[in-house]
């Protein structure tokens, strides 16, 4: 079960993680990551390129951008010398119940 947020959405993922990593965290240039390991929320970044074909989605229209948006994104990490860790956060798997 996720943690509440206004409105009656329900989030996923890591709980209280946020709070946790936050005096960490800072504004910075990503080629600072170069050759480091790197984990990205891939569900987020789908969610992210869907809202570059939204209308494609909305008519039923073949699309892939969202993926070639993953993509790009995967890519300029990887250019960088990166060690990329793809993390799929979703509802959780029967097996696990």
């Amino acid at each position: 079960e996720g943690r509440c947020f206004p409105y009656g959405l329900k989030g996923m993922g890591i709980h209280n993680l946020l709070p946790f990593v936050k005096n960490a965290c800072r504004q910075g240039n990503v080629a600072e990551f170069s050759g480091c390991s790197v984990a990205v929320d891939v569900s987020c970044l789908l969610h992210k390129g869907l809202f570059g074909c939204v209308e494609s989605v909305a008519q039923g229209k073949k699309t892939s951008f969202y993926i070639y948006y993953v993509e790009k994104h995967i890519k300029a990490l990887l250019d960088l010398g990166c060690h990329v860790i793809m993390v799929f956060d979703g509802r959780p798997l029967p097996a696990k119940k």
